[in-house]
């Protein structure tokens, strides 16, 4: 992560130190999304 987009998250965050930003950031990454693909698909099924 960039240093400049950590401030900017910190600072929309209100976090006071870009460290506490980090360790928020990695403890909510996002995994790889498995089921959205099939899921859009159905619906667009549906929608015909």
């Amino acid at each position: 992560m960039r240093i400049i987009a950590v401030w900017h998250f910190s600072q929309h965050c209100h976090h006071k130190n870009p460290q506490t930003t980090r360790v928020y950031v990695q403890r909510i990454a996002v995994k790889r999304d498995k089921h959205s693909r099939r899921i859009a698909s159905r619906y667009r099924k549906a929608e015909r």
